[in-house]
């Protein structure tokens, strides 16, 4: 069976061997990873949320500075009383400037509420990277584990032609009935099954990575099929702990939250600066002219004459505005208790994911080392079931019934291979450790 499954596995090496030479546009799991980060639409969308909130910095680091404007206002009258209606022409123009000296503080808050928002957007698109790095993680290794279900369906395959080929000679001789001949022949055909969903199940699996990869329909796209060995089924495992302190430290949903948090303390003392008075500075310049002074003063000297500047102080106390700030000040408390409740619950969170995936690889690798000996223990039965088949000693409900434990054997030992596998990348990844599938990964 091993030699078998050594003769399938070289074959499929050369062909994919001999894919790669024909196309070089192989995909292995890094660059899935490198491609998603630049090209998915969330991640492209979190960066313009970013871009977006850097604009609200630069707006409120600029309100520290004075606002600069000018105005002019033309007019035109009729006088019917003076000089039998005489029509005039008159024009002002003035330009002025103006800014906050002082507000409870609330420029200044206003301006690290903003920084800060920049920086949430920056945790919420690393949370985001995160997850697409999972999400691109199991899909990869979805596909290498159908791939390797597909193996075990074609060596299965083998073993249920060599079947009926040996019933098929056993009843020509007599030695086993129309009905055991069926039976073979029925499972010959379960078999010949599931090597065509394994097929399905591939393209499916490569599918769905392909889309998650948001790859267009017709984009080449060919898998590399690293070999995974047990040193890396069988990677030691850190205290869990450790991978819980790391992860506290590393995962950014937790970094989120607790600027979330940052961010409802500061909305808190805007909220508060409505209580103080707030003093601005004002000063201007202007001069206007009028038709009706002609002849006795031209527009120029007019507007000369009228040009002077103008500088005021201006204080704005509040008494009563309707409970507004009151309110104002009441919700901004009310939402940084939901922001403490929301960091205590990422934390918690954390908490039980880690737990949750330590205690699957934990698992996994359990499985996966009793997996491996009912696998040889499946293996031995069969072969040990076949020869006496041969032979006559058995008959051909045990040599099924064998063979049918070889198979589960051999999907149980596929499935924790790969539970085991992904566990283990998905501690790297919480803990921001690199990944790695393979020998070449």
């Amino acid at each position: 069976m091993r030699i078998l499954r050594s003769s399938i596995l070289s074959l499929v090496a050369m062909a994919i061997g001999a894919a790669a030479c024909a196309q070089t546009d192989v995909w292995d799991l890094q660059r899935c990873l490198d491609h998603a980060r630049q090209e998915n639409l969330s991640m492209r969308q979190a960066m313009l949320n970013i871009e977006s909130a850097n604009e609200d910095v630069r707006l409120a680091k600029s309100a520290f500075a004075p606002s600069v404007s000018a105005s002019s206002s033309q007019a035109v009258s009729y006088s019917p009383l003076f000089d039998n209606g005489q029509f005039a022409y008159s024009a002002n123009y003035n330009i002025g400037a103006s800014m906050t000296l002082y507000d409870g503080g609330k420029l200044i808050y206003s301006k690290k509420l903003a920084a800060l928002t920049a920086e949430i957007r920056e945790a919420g698109l690393l949370s985001s990277r995160k997850e697409l790095e999972m999400n691109i993680l199991t899909a990869y290794l979805q596909v290498l584990y159908a791939h390797e279900a597909l193996l075990t369906a074609q060596e299965n395959m083998v073993l249920a032609d060599a079947d009926l080929d040996r019933a098929k000679i056993l009843r020509q001789a007599g030695k086993i009935t129309v009905s055991e001949l069926a039976q073979v022949e029925s499972q010959w055909s379960q078999d010949n099954y599931n090597l065509t969903a394994g097929r399905n199940a591939l393209r499916t699996a490569v599918m769905n990575l392909k889309h998650l990869l948001e790859l267009e329909i017709d984009t080449p796209f060919d898998i590399a099929y690293p070999e995974i060995s047990d040193l890396e089924v069988m990677e030691s495992l850190p205290e869990m702990m450790a991978v819980y302190e790391r992860a506290l430290q590393s995962m950014p949903q937790i970094k989120e939250a607790q600027q979330n948090l940052e961010s409802s303390e500061l909305n808190t003392k805007i909220a508060r600066s409505g209580w103080y008075p707030s003093l601005s500075l004002s000063a201007s310049i202007g001069g206007n002219y009028n038709t009706l002074r002609l002849p006795d003063e031209s527009l120029g000297s007019q507007f000369v004459g009228s040009l002077g500047p103008s500088l005021s102080l201006g204080i704005n106390i509040p008494i009563y505005d309707r409970r507004q700030t009151r309110t104002s000040v009441n919700k901004a408390k009310i939402n940084r208790q939901q922001s403490q409740l929301n960091y205590e619950q990422a934390v918690k969170t954390v908490a039980t994911y880690v737990e949750s995936l330590y205690i699957d690889a934990e698992s996994a690798q359990a499985n996966y080392q009793a997996a491996k000996k009912k696998q040889e223990a499946a293996e031995e039965s069969y072969r040990y079931t076949s020869e006496q088949y041969k032979a006559g000693m058995r008959n051909t409900v045990e040599l099924l019934n064998a063979r049918q434990s070889l198979i589960g054997a051999q999907e149980t030992l596929t499935r924790s291979r790969y539970q085991a596998v992904i566990s283990l990348q998905l501690l790297n990844i919480i803990q921001d450790y690199p990944v790695h599938i393979g020998a070449n990964q």
